[in-house]
């Protein structure tokens, strides 16, 4: 009887010692304890087959499940409240649900329907360009879905329901193109292919310089004037979004980084002995050095012609007559830190007149300046740390012309496209 007794307790033992691994095993296996708190239940379908893969998730708690072959879905880890329940899988509509759990219990979503999306595809090029990147497509109907084109022009959008759309096909400083679109669950539907046409500014034949900053990455700025007058950036230089909406970009300039631009036939050295305008969008700091380069002319043996932006908001155009002297400045105020402001100088061969926001702000008699300019600067020169430029520039224009007001405006009016 001992013996037996003996041998009962052992195995008792034994049986024991075994059960944590026992239990350590279905957990590796997926069977854990009883989930706790309310169950949200359901099972998704689309034209009444279920869906697996689908996930199912309560975004606020961060909880998900992912349905079975049976469209089957188990939300557990909930708290009591009520919640947007996600459900969503490439290829199908995104749909969101609503729930109100208790405290405990389980809740039956019962079936929950999704249907198959369609996707758009097409061509958006701009006229006469040879890169078409950044080019916005956008749904009207469907808040927040719009898509950019690659550097070829291509888009593609997916997730569509199904149904008739409008597709409104824009770039920055261009009238919107719109064409409309039929979308079917489960097909592509090809849109027919779009140009935009080029922008044109005034006088284009007297265009010498057009920096537009689409580049986007690098350190070369290309002359959209034709004219083939090239920058190249230098410094601590960034790209940044630009002046003339959303997917424009521009140039951030930290103190003493800047874009050099080399004199050409086009871009003579002689060219400020004559008639004409200088443009641009600026975004300035307006902190640091108290009077900061723009737009630079070097050597300082030539006409060492300069727009200046004072950290009071003053905008001053100064030169070489030969000595150095302020040709044009406004008053302090300007132009305001960390806000878009389009500056302008003309001059006629009888005054100077300096432009801000398409509007004539200061005028004075014109002087001639000396000439022999080497290189063109923006933001700094290269050598005057001391006036280095603070902020952002974009959409850099020169003209071998004086632009009239009425031209002068029609620039800056171009980023409100």
């Amino acid at each position: 009887m001992r013996r037996i007794r003996l041998t009962a307790f052992i195995a008792f033992i034994a049986w024991a010692s075994l059960w944590p691994l026992a239990c350590a095993k279905k957990e590796e296996e997926g069977v854990g304890p009883t989930p706790t708190g309310p169950i949200v239940v359901g099972v998704v379908k689309s034209g009444g087959k279920p869906v697996e893969g689908v996930e199912v998730k309560v975004e606020a708690l961060g909880v998900s499940a992912t349905t079975d072959a049976s469209g089957s879905f188990k939300l557990t880890g909930l708290v009591e409240g009520s919640y947007s329940v996600v459900v969503e899988k490439e290829g199908y509509v995104k749909r969101v649900f609503e729930v109100v759990v208790g405290a405990e219990g389980t809740v039956n979503m019962g079936e929950l329907e999704i249907e198959l999306a369609g996707s758009i595809e097409g061509v958006a090029k701009i006229e006469g360009e040879e890169t078409h990147k950044g080019i916005t497509v956008k749904v009207l109907e469907l808040e927040g879905v719009e898509v950019q084109t690659d550097s070829e022009g291509r888009y593609s959008i997916t997730g569509i329901p199904p149904g008739s759309y409008t597709l409104e096909i824009s770039a920055p400083g261009f009238d919107p193109k719109t064409i409309p679109v039929d979308v079917e669950g489960g097909k592509t539907s090809s849109v027919e292919e779009v140009v935009l046409a080029g922008r044109k500014l005034p006088k284009s034949d007297k265009l010498v310089l057009w920096l537009r900053f689409i580049e986007g990455s690098g350190a070369d700025v290309k002359d959209y004037s034709g004219k083939g007058n090239n920058g190249t950036a230098s410094g601590s230089t960034q790209w940044v979004d630009g002046a003339m909406g959303k997917g424009d970009k521009a140039m951030r300039f930290e103190p003493g980084s800047y874009v050099k631009i080399p004199t050409s036939d086009s871009l003579s050295p002689d060219m400020f002995k004559s008639p004409f305008t200088i443009a641009m969008w600026i975004k300035p700091d307006l902190t640091g050095n108290t009077w900061q380069h723009l737009w630079r002319s070097m050597p300082v043996s030539s006409g060492h012609n300069t727009l200046f932006v004072n950290t009071d908001g003053r905008l001053s155009w100064r030169g070489m007559t030969p000595s150095w002297t302020v040709l044009c400045e406004t008053s302090p105020g300007a132009v305001k830190a960390g806000e878009w402001a389009h500056v302008a100088v003309v001059g006629d061969g009888t005054s100077f007149r300096i432009y801000l926001n398409g509007s004539p702000i200061q005028e004075s008699s014109f002087q001639d300046t000396t000439g022999g300019i080497e290189s063109y600067f923006l933001a700094n020169d290269g050598v005057t740390a001391g006036e280095a430029y603070g902020g952002i520039i974009d959409e850099v224009c020169v003209w071998r012309a004086a632009l009239k007001e009425e031209e002068v405006k029609q620039v800056w009016q171009m980023a409100k496209k």
